[in-house]
């Protein structure tokens, strides 16, 4: 066989992202030749074939990859698999670490400063009474109060005149 012949042989599939183009419908308005149907049947065979191949492709590099991740790992990949979860565990808590710092830090600045108008809300009665005494021992006046039931307590205070 000439190379010619074995590139006949096998055809090429197309890119998945290249899709061939349908072939026109016949005419049903006109009378059309027993040759012309056939071809018109065998570039519609062909059509769905090549579409078929690259579904069948398209699964093919799905499972391969699904298999790829679903494989026993080595003693050096489950290391390195396990280090880089350690850092990647390392930066979410410095992060976690990092907010609360700065959290804490605002909730001091607020403490330290006079804002004219003081809106606590806590999640416990020890820490909304601790806010409170603060604010009453800064000579906060008690204005309202919008919520206070087991895991949501509220009260407004507004600064002294």
């Amino acid at each position: 066989m000439s190379k010619q012949n074995q590139k006949q042989a096998t055809p090429a599939t197309p890119a998945i992202d290249q899709l061939p183009t349908k072939p026109a419908n016949l005419d049903k308005s006109v009378i059309h030749t027993p040759e012309a149907v056939s071809r018109w049947k065998n570039e519609m065979f062909a059509y769905q074939s090549t579409l078929d191949q690259i579904e069948t492709e398209k699964l093919k590099k799905e499972q391969a990859a699904q298999n790829y991740a679903n494989r026993h790992l080595s003693q050096q990949e489950y290391f390195e698999q396990s280090v880089k979860r350690e850092k990647e565990q390392k930066a979410k808590d410095a992060a976690r670490q990092a907010d609360i710092a700065k959290a804490e830090k605002e909730k001091e600045a607020l403490l330290a400063s006079n804002p004219p108008f003081v809106d606590i809300v806590e999640t416990t009665d020890y820490s909304f009474l601790k806010q409170f005494e603060h604010w009453i021992n800064k000579r906060y006046v008690y204005e309202s109060t919008e919520y206070f039931i087991a895991g949501c307590y509220t009260a407004r205070l507004k600064a002294p005149v």
